[in-house]
């Protein structure tokens, strides 16, 4: 924003740089939802974790073009609580050879 409140354009843009994924996880957390009770029922932090890195290799093998760059994991509210865990999971499966 300029001095006088407008919205402009913005010549350095932190996506000319880095690479986000915006990921809402456990499922029904965000915009995430599951179509039946058992998407829901079995969910724990550590499946919840499990499944956050599942998707992670699963994204990379697809786009290996980003295997290379490093990885910062950041959340917000009860991500405290699952994010550490993820990050273990990251750490010991790590064949992808994640930069930490």
């Amino acid at each position: 924003m300029n001095s006088e409140l407008n919205i402009q354009n913005s010549t350095t843009e932190n996506f000319q740089v880095a690479n986000i994924i915006f990921l809402d996880a456990p499922v029904g957390t965000g915009y995430s939802y599951a179509k039946t009770w058992e998407g829901y029922s079995n969910m724990s932090d550590t499946l919840s974790a499990a499944e956050t890195y599942e998707f992670l290799r699963k994204w990379l093998m697809d786009h290996p073009k980003f295997l290379e760059n490093a990885l910062y994991v950041a959340g917000d509210s009860y991500s405290g609580i699952v994010l550490p865990i993820i990050v273990q999971e990251i750490s010991d499966g790590n064949t992808l050879t994640f930069t930490l």
